[in-house]
């Protein structure tokens, strides 16, 4: 093991340090952020936003957006437009969803059935179905209009009117 006398002065004196002073730091009149305060940017999409003083923090603020119109044009264009599809294709969507969901083939005939006799949900052709089935209805797939039996349609009424039927 290892003594702390067996070094033999090894480590030396400890030396005196003199204190090191940091150089003086240049100090600007007016900071650059305090300067843009008040001025209007505007953005390549047709957005102005203002740069404002909160808490402390220089932060950009918009002013004026854009109109609902443009906005939704934008959006689309980066986004891309839900294309439209087939029967087939919802088809093997709505297989897809079930045997995924459903390993037993009669939980997912009955969960299937259900949903082709159902047309409580809104009808759809874009691939937003493809995504997920059980949300939405398909036209000519799972609307109800496949359905062997009469699709029957509960509606809901009042004690009072339950009487009189």
């Amino acid at each position: 093991m290892f003594e702390y006398w067996q070094d033999a002065g090894a480590r030396g004196k400890p030396r005196s340090r003199s204190p090191k002073k940091s150089p003086a730091k240049k100090r600007s009149p007016v900071k650059k952020s305090l300067k843009k305060i008040g001025k209007i940017v505007t953005f390549k999409n047709g957005v102005k936003a203002r740069w404002s003083r909160v808490e402390g923090k220089t932060v950009l603020r918009i002013v004026k957006g854009l109109s609902p119109r443009k906005f939704k044009s934008q959006v689309q264009a980066k986004r891309g437009k839900r294309s439209r599809m087939t029967k087939d294709q919802a088809k093997r969507a709505m297989d897809r969803y079930y045997r995924i969901r459903h390993a037993d083939p009669v939980e997912r005939a009955i969960a299937v059935g259900r949903d082709m006799c159902g047309s409580n949900k809104p009808v759809v052709r874009s691939s937003k179905y493809k995504r997920s089935p059980l949300r939405y209805d398909f036209p000519g797939l799972d609307d109800g209009s496949q359905c062997d039996h009469n699709q029957q349609v509960v509606v809901a009424c009042h004690q009072k009117l339950k009487k009189l039927l």
